[in-house]
């Protein structure tokens, strides 16, 4: 969490304390405040901001968001038909699926013993799947419709994928692990198919972490600096607007006014007669 956040809610706490100490209206304020500083805080650690691509001929690899640029290109493994591989067993068929991503490239797979092959080029397929049981190529998802999302509670930027095979579609999460430096030992790993034909793959690494350290062998060192969006910074304020105006009217209905009930709530009058004058054209 921000350090700022902490220092506004201990100065919040301090300032209220000091000035209404022993009252019940002071309590109540001091209370509506910490619950209000808390909001903040979770609003600002809970925000999933949606990325902004910086490549347009290859499969998305980056993500810009708030003046942060996460870019796995140099995970890309290079040469033709070099990918990273995931693997499903089925137990009951004792076959096993493997899955096939290499990030900045199309998973192209060339197999001729193959039944059908929906993993070519043509289709720009950024993932692919291979079924063990019948020798079939399915695509994950077209590198064209490619979404992409930042968890920065998590620290995880996640890559959407649709439009696959037969309604295919799946999701990589890079995971932010400061010890995953070693570009070698890069894993993809399977995680899940939820709901159907919905796969969900990750790739732990350092590169999902903001500021770095960089991944031994990378052609840079990540240098990723910034703010919260324009858009978060103006969902936050609004929500601590709300709920300051909201408790701080119920605390000073309830022991400035002695109100009891829905005489709490703050403007009742107003709030009650809004939908009416908004329908008027007031």
């Amino acid at each position: 969490t921000p350090f700022f956040l902490h220092s506004d809610v201990f100065a919040c706490r301090l300032q209220i304390g000091n000035m209404s100490h022993g009252t019940g209206y002071g309590a109540a304020l001091l209370e509506s405040c910490w619950l209000v500083a808390t909001l903040l805080v979770a609003l600002a650690g809970a925000v999933e901001e949606m990325c902004q691509s910086t490549t347009t001929a290859t499969p998305m690899c980056t993500c810009q968001v708030s003046g942060h640029l996460f870019d796995f290109s140099p995970l890309t493994k290079p040469g033709a038909g070099s990918f990273y591989e995931a693997t499903l067993s089925n137990k009951e068929t004792t076959t096993v699926n493997t899955f096939y991503y290499n990030p900045c490239r199309f998973a192209n797979i060339k197999d001729d013993s193959a039944v059908s092959n929906d993993c070519v080029s043509t289709l720009t397929p950024a993932l692919c799947q291979q079924d063990g049981q019948n020798k079939k190529y399915y695509s994950l998802g077209s590198s064209q419709t490619a979404q992409g999302f930042y968890d920065r509670a998590a620290q995880i930027v996640k890559l959407k994928f649709l439009i696959g095979s037969d309604v295919r579609m799946s999701e990589v999460s890079f995971m932010c692990d400061k010890s995953a430096t070693d570009i070698s030992a890069i894993k993809l790993e399977y995680v899940k198919e939820e709901p159907a034909k919905d796969y969900q793959l990750r790739i732990r690494t350092a590169l999902a972490c903001l500021g770095g350290p960089a991944p031994t062998g990378a052609p840079y060192v990540l240098h990723v600096t910034g703010t919260l969006s324009v858009g978060s910074q103006m969902t936050i304020i609004f929500f601590c607007v709300v709920v300051v105006y909201l408790l701080g009217g119920v605390a000073y209905n309830r022991f400035a006014k002695d109100r009891r009930g829905a005489d709490l709530i703050p403007n009742l009058v107003f709030w009650t007669e809004l939908p009416s004058l908004v329908k008027d054209g007031c």
